[in-house]
């Protein structure tokens, strides 16, 4: 799955855990969770399971990059996520106003993290945690096109919800 719709799932999930109910660590935990039942549907991502990433890879994450990008400023523009956009400090006081957000954004993208370092580095510690990641998402590639419109799909409803 890729990365702009782990960080909208997290963000959606995170922005509806309140007090007394959850806090960040509950929301850092949802977006993990988040993470694993996103990356059990079938979706497309490109090759970025492989040590050496193609042309095609490489363009994937460019673009998902690049949305993450376009998503950000959108909802920092229209106010959601950065009502006084562009003051620094502003986005400063939100995020920490609403750390479930932060965790729970990290948290959407911890198991993918895990794996780059585990992938680079050859430290794939917890094992445990490294192969549910692997294997969860085993057989689960699809065609780019209905892989990457469900997902644009999902980031929609997620927006929806965030703004909600």
């Amino acid at each position: 799955m890729l990365e702009t719709t782990h960080v909208l799932t997290a963000l959606a999930l995170a922005k509806n855990i309140n007090p007394p109910v959850g806090g960040p660590i509950l929301a850092f935990f949802a977006g993990m969770v988040s993470h694993f039942i996103l990356d059990s549907l079938p979706h497309y991502d490109g090759d970025n399971r492989k040590k050496e990433l193609s042309k095609t890879g490489k363009l994937v994450i460019g673009s998902d990059i690049f949305v993450s990008f376009l998503v950000f400023l959108y909802l920092s523009v229209w106010g959601p996520l950065w009502p006084n956009f562009p003051d620094l400090n502003s986005l400063f006081l939100i995020l920490y106003s609403n750390l479930n957000w932060v965790f729970g954004v990290l948290g959407g993208i911890f198991p993918d993290i895990m794996s780059f370092v585990g992938f680079k580095t050859g430290f794939a510690w917890p094992k445990w945690f490294f192969n549910l990641h692997k294997n969860i998402q085993k057989n689960k590639e699809i065609k780019p096109l209905p892989g990457l419109a469900f997902q644009l799909t999902f980031c929609v409803f997620c927006i929806y919800i965030f703004v909600k």
